[in-house]
């Protein structure tokens, strides 16, 4: 004799056709508040599928008590709240950055280096994307990955992610930089 399977517990509390009608508002409206999220806070598509995710979660637990005709205009909300911290997040971060490469210049960090070769490892540093420039610069300056993490308000492995992609760019810079110099 074959047991029926045990029933699935539901999240919250939630029927199965609360379920359903959650995951029906999120196939309908989910494509276009990612595409809204895209173009209003130039997200990239992680980032707004990541959003949108949240959203999605925050509203599962208030689901039972929500009015479904309200339950559109709350996720929609919810993912432009969560797209602006995100985006003054960024903003406060770049900024801190900039700050902080302002004052603290690569030359006058590499006293092992020569002039010429120091001037040319600045520029190369330089044109690396902000956060590549950021991580290389303090790592210049002898800070541990932990301390630069928290400077750049990363994660570790963001840092050490940044140094590995910095490295092969700066090097191919460094060469270009010297082989001008040297012409």
């Amino acid at each position: 004799m074959v047991n029926p399977p045990d029933p699935v517990e539901l999240p919250y509390g939630l029927s199965a056709e609360q379920l359903r009608a959650c995951e029906d508002l999120h196939t309908n409206i989910g494509p276009g508040l990612m595409a809204m999220l895209r173009s209003n806070f130039s997200l990239s598509i992680a980032d707004s599928e990541d959003i949108v995710q949240v959203a999605f979660e925050k509203l599962l637990p208030r689901w039972a008590g929500l009015d479904p005709s309200r339950a559109a205009g709350y996720v929609r909300q919810t993912a432009k709240n969560l797209a602006r911290d995100l985006f003054r997040r960024r903003k406060r971060e770049e900024r801190a950055n900039r700050a902080w490469m302002d004052n603290n210049r690569v030359g006058s960090t590499s006293p092992d280096l020569d002039q010429p070769t120091a001037a040319a490892l600045g520029r190369a540093i330089d044109g690396l994307e902000p956060k590549q420039c950021a991580t290389l610069t303090h790592q210049l300056a002898g800070r541990e990955d932990a301390e630069i993490a928290t400077l750049l308000s990363v994660v570790p492995a963001t840092v050490r992610s940044n140094r590995r992609k910095a490295i092969p760019n700066v090097r191919r810079a460094l060469v270009s930089e010297l082989e001008r110099d040297g012409e």
